[in-house]
């Protein structure tokens, strides 16, 4: 949410925002997650409900693999493009402004 710089700004710059946001996504994803987690087994047969627990895990586990891998990937984007911007800015201050001058 720190990278946002789109409008409105004054809401996703402000604290209010950021906390109300992170207190809707942990609650969301912690307590349906592990609510989801422990009610999965039950409904199925009791012989089946080791083994669903197990796929329920891994696809979880995967799932969030998966997001974080992606995550990961825009931010390398993000900050590469900061990289840019400021190798930028430093070959204008060094090559081109001395020039106008």
């Amino acid at each position: 949410m720190i990278g946002f710089s789109e409008n409105p700004r004054w809401l996703f710059n402000s604290d209010l925002f950021k906390i109300v946001n992170t207190i809707v996504l942990g609650f969301g994803n912690g307590f349906f997650g592990t609510l989801l987690m422990v009610l999965g087994p039950l409904k199925v047969q009791s012989s089946e409900s080791e083994r669903a627990g197990q796929i329920m895990a891994f696809h979880m586990s995967l799932g969030r693999g998966m997001g974080s891998l992606i995550g990961l990937v825009g931010f390398y984007q993000v900050f590469k493009d900061i990289q840019d911007a400021l190798k930028f800015g430093k070959v204008i201050k060094d090559k081109i402004l001395p020039s106008l001058i």
